[in-house]
C-alpha cells in the first residue's frame, strides 16, 4: 500500500474528475429520483389567478369592518364560485359572493369570510328579495385569499441544474404544465465480487468457502445512491480471469466497484492486476477502520474503486466513498451526505486510532428527543448487522475516546 490519506482527502481524489453522464428528455410522471439536467424556470403564474383558501363568501373588507357577534354585517349574496368556475358577477357595497375552495376571487372583492363565521339570513325588511348572510366576524383585506403568483411568478427558477426531482419537486413542475424535464442519465456502475470462496447464494456450500452477500448489498447500495447497478459473476483469484471481467465491465460501466483482494497477501492481486492492464492510481490505503485498504485508479476514462472483501468494510467503503461518486456521476450538484448529532449509548472498549473508525449503530430518539446510537453488538469487518429502520455510520475521528454519552457526527445509510 502507499502512504495512506485522509478519508476526505480520498473523497476529494474520487471527485475531482467525476462528470455527470448523458442528457436525456423524460416524463416528468417517471421522474422521480433523477437529477435535473438544466435550469427550469416558471412558464405561468402560480396561482394564476386570486384564489380563495377555504370556503365561505369573498366581500369587501370594509363592508365587514365592524361586524361581530352581536352587531353582524348583512350582505347581499349576488352568485356563487365554485372551483374551475371562470365567471363571476362583480361585487359592490354590501355585496358577497358564496366562494368555494381554490376558486377564483370574484372581481371587486379583497377577502373571504370564512364559511363558519357566517349565518344564512332573512331580512326584516319586505322589501329585500333574493339571498342574504349575516358575517358575524371582520376580516382584513387579503383574508383567506391567496394572491396570483403567490407561490411561483413567472421566468422565476423553479429548478436549478443538479437538483434531484423529489415528489414535492415534480409536484411544482407539474403545476407549471410541464410533461417532460431534462435529466442526467444514471450512471451504470459495475459490481465484481473477488475471491475463490465465493459461492452464489441458492448454491451448496463447500469446505472454506462462503456465499457472495457483497455483491447483492453493494447493487443495492448503488440504486440507493441514483445509479444502475450491472452485478457481475464473483471472478476467481486469476490474474486472466480478472482482466478479462475488468475489461468487460468497463466497457458498459460509468464506475466499477470490485469488492475483495485489496490487502497485501500474496493473493491480493486486484491493485497489482488493475495496474498491470494500465491503471493510474488515486490512492491504496486510507486512515479509516474498517476498510484501510481500499484501492482506487482511473483506468480507460473510468473510476475503479476496490474495496475491502470484509461485508462490513465493503459497506463502509462504499458508503464513505462511492456514495458520493455515484451521485456526482448522476449530476447531482450536492453530494454532502446526511448527518445528525447523536450521544453513544453501550459503547464496547475502543482502543483511541490514528485512522478515523466507523461503526454500524441502531438509532432511536431518547425521552428527550435527541438522537441516541446503540453500538451493542458485534463489530467485526467481517459481519454485516440486520439494521433496524433507523441506522447509521457511527464516525469517531482519529484519536478520540468514544464513552457512554460522548456526543458524535453520524453519517445515515439506506437500510
Amino acid at each position: 500500500m502507499d502512504g495512506l490519506v485522509s478519508v476526505e482527502e480520498a473523497k476529494a481524489r474520487l471527485l475531482v474528475d467525476a462528470r455527470p453522464s448523458q442528457i436525456h428528455e423524460m416524463a416528468l410522471s417517471s421522474s422521480q429520483g433523477m437529477v435535473v439536467a438544466r435550469d427550469v424556470v416558471a412558464r405561468l403564474d402560480t396561482p394564476p389567478f386570486d384564489r380563495a383558501m377555504l370556503d365561505g363568501y369573498a366581500v369587501r373588507a370594509e363592508d365587514v369592518e365592524e361586524a361581530t357577534l352581536t352587531t353582524p354585517r348583512l350582505l347581499r349574496v349576488i352568485g356563487e364560485m365554485m372551483a374551475g368556475a371562470n365567471v363571476s358577477p362583480r361585487i359592490g357595497p354590501g355585496d358577497a359572493v358564496r366562494t368555494m375552495t381554490g376558486a377564483s376571487l370574484a372581481p371587486g372583492a379583497d377577502a373571504i369570510v370564512r364559511l363558519e363565521w357566517t349565518e344564512v339570513a332573512v331580512p326584516e325588511q319586505a322589501d329585500r328579495q333574493g339571498d342574504f348572510v349575516q358575517v358575524l366576524k371582520a376580516v382584513s383585506s387579503g383574508e383567506a385569499v391567496q394572491r396570483r403568483g403567490d407561490g411561483m411568478q413567472t421566468g422565476s427558477l423553479v429548478l436549478r441544474a443538479g437538483e434531484r426531482l423529489t415528489p414535492l419537486r415534480i409536484g411544482a413542475l407539474a403545476s407549471q404544465g410541464v410533461q417532460t424535464v431534462a435529466v442526467f442519465a444514471k450512471p451504470t456502475v459495475g459490481v465484481i465480487p473477488v475471491g475463490d470462496e465465493l459461492v452464489k447464494a441458492g448454491e451448496a456450500l463447500g469446505q472454506g468457502q462462503i456465499h457472495d452477500s457483497n455483491s447483492l448489498m453493494l447493487a443495492a447500495l448503488v440504486r440507493a445512491a441514483g445509479g444502475h447497478p450491472q452485478v457481475y459473476e464473483p471472478c476467481k483469484d486469476d490474474d486472466v480471469a480478472m482482466m478479462a471481467a475488468i475489461d468487460t465491465a468497463l466497457q458498459t460501466c460509468d464506475l466499477l466497484i470490485t469488492a475483495g483482494g485489496v490487502s497485501v497477501g500474496d493473493r491480493d492481486m486486484t491493485p497489482r492486476v488493475l495496474e498491470s492492464m494500465g491503471a493510474v492510481r488515486l490512492f491504496w490505503g486510507i486512515w479509516m477502520r474498517p476498510g484501510t485498504p481500499v484501492y482506487a485508479c482511473r483506468l480507460k476514462g473510468k473510476t475503479v474503486i476496490a474495496c475491502s472483501g470484509n461485508p462490513f468494510a465493503a459497506w463502509v467503503n462504499a458508503v464513505v466513498l462511492a456514495w458520493p461518486l455515484i451521485e456526482r456521476l448522476g449530476g447531482l450538484a450536492s453530494t454532502r451526505q446526511w448527518q445528525l448529532r447523536a450521544r453513544l449509548s453501550h459503547v464496547p472498549f475502543l482502543r483511541p486510532l490514528r485512522h478515523a473508525r466507523f461503526l454500524g449503530a441502531a438509532l432511536a430518539r431518547d425521552d428527550d428527543a435527541e438522537w441516541v446510537a446503540d453500538l451493542a453488538g458485534s463489530h467485526s469487518s467481517g459481519f454485516l448487522p440486520a439494521a433496524g429502520d433507523h441506522a447509521g455510520l457511527v464516525v469517531l475521528p482519529p484519536g478520540f475516546e468514544a464513552v457512554d454519552g460522548a456526543a458524535v457526527e453520524v453519517l445515515m445509510t439506506p437500510v
